[in-house]
């Protein structure tokens, strides 16, 4: 079986801190792809869900007030 390559699921200009003007980004980013949920909790990367397979989309581990500026 081959392996897929999960490298084009990332952000390519992944900021150092994310803010409430990122948002659109990260939906624009996500809108290239067929999923159905965004999952953005504090401790963890940005993640998309694609045809049931969750897939990181930000290396970056969201903190407390990044997931709170994103999604107040």
């Amino acid at each position: 079986m081959a392996q897929e390559n999960l490298e084009k699921y990332f952000m390519e200009a992944e900021p150092g801190r994310f803010t409430e003007n990122d948002l659109n980004v990260i939906l624009a980013h996500c809108a290239q792809f067929d999923i159905s949920d965004i999952t953005m909790q504090t401790g963890e990367p940005i993640i998309m869900e694609e045809y049931g397979k969750l897939r990181k989309i930000t290396r970056k581990i969201l903190t407390n007030a990044e997931t709170g500026d994103l999604l107040n």
